[in-house]
């Protein structure tokens, strides 16, 4: 499909003043110091029809996405009812966030895939062992089925480790 086609055929089904009061358009449309481009803008339009045609090409009746893309999902959730009269649905997981409060994720720049072919073992290996000390045990917790004990254990451990070091280093041992 072109951008003429899609924008006469699918833009039609949105309206402006209802991009623009999505939630996350409005906070940054009130920030003095960005705003939004009208490709991020735009992105709904996007997402919405990839939504609708999973949904029509493969049945896909559940979108799901971090807390931020809950705009993005509803309007394809209200975008497949209207071109295809389905009943699809939209779930939301909170945002995972490093300590220093950014997004952790492939739009920040920092995915890390399973699949060899877009992550190399290297790289994979790389990517854990230089993650912040203040993020390793939350991200154990989200990402491994380690046992929380085990977990909040090894965290217990290293603290310990951690005041033992920073001992030796006022009195070191003669």
């Amino acid at each position: 499909m072109n951008v003429l086609t899609f924008l006469r055929d699918i833009g039609k089904h949105f309206s402006v003043n209802q991009m623009i009061n999505k939630e996350a358009v409005k906070q940054r449309l009130n920030r003095d110091d960005q705003g939004i481009s009208f490709t991020e803008f735009s992105y709904n339009l996007l997402q919405g029809y990839d939504f609708a045609c999973l949904n029509k090409l493969h049945g896909v009746a559940l979108q799901i996405g971090g807390s931020d893309q809950w705009g993005n999902i509803t309007s394809g959730i209200d975008l497949t009812r209207r071109l295809h009269q389905n009943q699809v649905f939209g779930l939301t997981v909170p945002l995972i966030t490093k300590a220093d409060g950014t997004k952790f994720g492939k739009t920040e720049g920092g995915a890390v895939w399973l699949d060899p072919k877009k992550t190399s073992p290297y790289k994979f290996y790389q990517f854990w062992i230089n993650t912040a000390d203040a993020d390793v045990y939350r991200f154990l917790k989200f990402f491994t089925f380690m046992d929380i004990e085990e977990i909040n254990a090894l965290e217990e451990e290293d603290k310990t480790a951690v005041k033992r070091r920073a001992l030796s280093m006022c009195w070191p041992s003669r």
